[in-house]
């Protein structure tokens, strides 16, 4: 499903009408303001239907997705590098749409998303930026979607195209900022991903999709096999305590899922490591699961 997807999108957005729709899409994105920046998403058209004809496949598993779609709400910025990438260009289909926020409290349903390394010249910076671009893909048919409505008609969309994800400008990302925040939502889903992708518990293992969608697909260029990110079916041990100290615990309770700032020597840099949702505390103790308080103010 997840190279049928892409195979498809490859096919529309090079097509006349896609083409079309691409330059509608870019002319009333959140960067209508800023001409330098549509006159340079317009130069770039091209790459959409190229980067999702020759990019690697990775297709995410419900619960994957799910949690990256939780921890994508508040990963920490980090320098972001060329070796972050697990390859040049890739187009990520989730198994289920995965929803979240544009930061203006309107959901978007994300089907697909795809990224590929670019360079641009910034009004505000002397020398060209290296980085990359990425392409965000809405589900047209999704109810919990809003954007489509800015660009798109549902049903007419559906009479004509079908279930074909529409696309979006996701936006750029430069190579080695630092900021406290990742303020684009969509930025923060694409790096949740790039984290995600490094842990242990997560494997992505190349499968086929089958003899004719790979032959399809390696005549345009394409991979003839598709990485399914799942969990480990053997899950990895607890993560440790922090406490160096030893502690007699009357209990065990629940840590939510968080980031932690890892260092990675081998790198020479700290980046965000996604903590799963675990139990904590001596396995021969009783759980105790508090209750959350919630404080309304009016």
């Amino acid at each position: 499903m997840a190279l049928a997807t892409q195979m498809r999108v490859a096919s529309f957005y090079a097509s006349a009408e896609g083409l079309t729709y691409l330059r509608i899409a870019t002319e009333g994105s959140s960067y209508g303001n800023d001409q330098a920046t549509i006159n340079a998403l317009m130069e770039a058209l091209p790459a959409v239907p190229h980067v999702a004809q020759v990019a690697t496949t990775f297709a995410v598993s419900a619960d994957i997705g799910e949690q990256m779609a939780k921890a994508s709400t508040s990963i920490p910025w980090f320098s972001f590098a060329l070796e972050d990438l697990p390859t040049p260009e890739g187009f990520v289909v989730f198994e289920e749409n995965v929803v979240i926020s544009d930061g203006m409290d309107k959901p978007i349903a994300v089907k697909a998303f795809a990224w590929a390394p670019c360079a641009w010249k910034s009004p505000s910076r002397s020398a060209a930026s290296n980085g990359v671009l990425f392409m965000l893909y809405t589900d047209p048919l999704d109810p919990r979607d809003s954007l489509h409505e800015m660009t798109v008609d549902p049903e007419k969309w559906k009479r004509r195209i079908g279930d074909l994800p529409i696309f979006m400008w996701g936006g750029a990302v430069s190579f080695g900022e630092h900021e406290e925040v990742v303020p684009n939502c969509l930025a923060r889903l694409f790096m949740t991903f790039l984290r995600f992708i490094q842990e242990p518990w997560i494997e992505a293992v190349e499968e086929s999709p089958g003899r004719q969608l790979a032959r399809q697909s390696q005549r345009r260029g394409g991979s003839s096999t598709v990485k399914v990110v799942r969990l480990r079916k053997r899950e990895v041990d607890r993560p440790k305590s922090d406490h160096h100290a030893p502690v007699e615990w009357s209990h065990q309770w629940v840590v939510e899922g968080h980031w932690r700032n890892q260092w990675y020597p081998s790198q020479g840099r700290h980046a965000p490591r996604w903590v799963r949702r675990h139990i904590k505390g001596p396995e021969d103790k009783p759980l105790v699961v508090k209750p959350k308080v919630f404080q309304v103010d009016r």
